[in-house]
């Protein structure tokens, strides 16, 4: 049997009428993919543009479709039937996913695409959201994802002092949830920041101190670069010793040095995106 142009095995796999040619789409992910596209898969042949043929290769094709099946798998739990997505989100959603290998950042794709063409939603997810899930590993969607579940966490429960309503949140405070994470080699440095200053004496645990630090300030900065986290100086607070309470003004000093301390906080932005890419409620 010949094998049949790209455009036909894409639009035949999509509408599993397919079966053994260039590994087609599961029935599953055949059938989401019609209501996605709004029942015109017929026209979803070009849905990667010129990267169809790249499509084709069995690898991506497989990765897309475990996206999709995740997918399918979150509509069902949060009891709704999905509505068709915007080519503008569909077609570079389904591209950037189906480059994925890894299942957790495979599950936010899923995730990301179940909110998109949720019908529950007032609106649809902005467009960026797609490139910023894109430019980030799973160091940073596991990081997220603990300061997401720490900040909403019953009260008292909630690492090293995280809450939503103290203006922004230290490095030690965030090291701690990187910590919750399961993201450092050393586990101790998320209970214990100061080690952080300390790699001379911890002896032969110091090689993982300066890895995992590296990755941490690595892990902000592309947050930072996506718009997801913003850093603030504040002021900290001035103390003047004044000897006894009756002690007059001239006692006080004419210069104080103002010392600042960096603050991070989690855009408006970015909280929007981690909840898109968390798992749709049920009704």
């Amino acid at each position: 049997m010949p094998e049949p142009p790209e455009l036909e095995v894409v639009t035949a796999a999509a509408k599993g009428a397919v079966a053994g040619a260039i590994g087609p789409f599961s029935e599953t992910a055949a059938k989401l993919l019609d209501k996605l596209f709004g029942g015109a898969c017929e026209e979803m042949g070009g849905f990667l543009g010129d990267k169809a043929k790249d499509f084709r290769v069995e690898r991506r094709q497989k990765r897309a479709d475990r996206v999709l099946q995740k997918a399918k798998a979150v509509m069902d739990e949060a009891s709704f039937e999905p509505q068709a997505v915007p080519d503008f989100i569909l077609y570079p959603l389904l591209n950037a996913a189906s480059l994925q290998d890894d299942e957790t950042l495979q599950g936010k794709w899923a995730n990301l695409l179940a909110n998109a063409s949720d019908p529950r939603q007032e609106k649809p997810i902005p467009v960026p959201f797609v490139s910023m899930l894109g430019e980030l590993t799973v160091r940073e969607v596991k990081f997220l994802d603990a300061l997401f579940e720490g900040i909403n966490a019953p009260y008292g429960k909630r690492p090293l002092g995280i809450y939503p309503d103290k203006g922004g949140y230290t490095e030690e405070q965030l090291l701690a949830v990187y910590g919750d994470a399961g993201l450092l080699r050393y586990p101790e440095l998320g209970r214990q920041p100061y080690l952080r200053n300390m790699t001379q004496v911890a002896g032969e645990r110091t090689a993982d101190i300066e890895a995992d630090m590296a990755d941490f300030n690595q892990t902000i900065g592309i947050l930072r670069r996506s718009g997801i986290l913003s850093v603030d100086s504040h002021p900290k607070p001035i103390r003047i010793a004044v000897g006894n309470p009756g002690a007059v003004l001239a006692n006080i000093p004419s210069k104080v040095d103002i010392e600042t301390e960096e603050v991070v906080n989690v855009t408006t932005l970015g909280w929007s995106f981690v909840e898109k890419c968390r798992e749709p409620k049920s009704d």
